[in-house]
């Protein structure tokens, strides 16, 4: 039996086809993420927002102090809905707009955010391409010394192969959080990306074990 079709335009067209401008944040919200953004996002930077779908999320932080943050997703139908949503909020802006193929200058924003965005095209036949064309897309439109934060259910010994591709030119740091509302215990991982400073074809990203205990990897509050 197969799964959603979690990848697939259509699946989502089909989805907010019978919503209304109602709102849903995968993983976390504003209130848990503040504190990770911050540290990482600087608020004059520009912001990216991949797959935003009807997340609440860009509003929220431009809400709080974010200057610009433009959202993308491959679904029309949700970006036009969430233009009509947040037309008055200042900073934001939607833009329909597939991340295996992007429409933007080179070395664009200082913040790239995926928050579910790679899980949903991971569940996907072709995986493993479209990942790789959404990271080279990515490291692409992110500036020198920018960072890609990537929240993801995807323990590193499931997403690592994917992310640590000297090709991608950056640096990895995680941590995780505990998953809200759930009386299983388990986690949320914060994937950070941060692209070199210099990137040149022999620029190497460090080295992460993974079969290092769990307890290493730092947990946020």
């Amino acid at each position: 039996m197969s799964g959603p079709d979690y990848d697939k335009k259509e699946f989502w067209e089909k989805k907010y086809s019978k919503e209304d401008v109602h709102f849903f944040d995968w993983y976390h919200g504003w209130e848990k993420l503040e504190g990770v953004l911050k540290e990482s996002a600087p608020l004059d930077g520009k912001v990216l927002m991949l797959g935003c779908g009807n997340s609440k999320l860009g509003e929220q932080m431009c809400l709080n102090g974010y200057k610009c943050v433009v959202n993308m997703d491959f679904s029309g139908l949700v970006i036009e809905k969430m233009k009509q949503r947040c037309k008055d909020i200042e900073g934001l802006s939607f833009l329909a707009m597939d991340a295996r193929k992007m429409d933007f200058g080179d070395a664009e924003f200082q913040t790239v955010i995926d928050k579910g965005t790679l899980d949903a095209v991971i569940c996907g036949e072709d995986h493993l391409v479209n990942v790789n064309l959404i990271c080279k897309e990515v490291s692409r439109v992110l500036k020198p010394g920018g960072k890609f934060i990537s929240i993801s259910f995807g323990t590193p010994e499931n997403r690592l192969d994917y992310l640590m591709q000297a090709k991608f030119h950056w640096d990895i740091d995680i941590k995780r959080m505990m998953a809200s509302n759930d009386p299983v215990e388990y986690y949320h991982y914060f994937y950070t990306m941060t692209k070199c400073l210099h990137p040149t074809p022999d620029c190497k990203h460090k080295e992460y074990d993974w079969n290092q205990a769990y307890t290493d990897i730092e947990t946020i509050k």
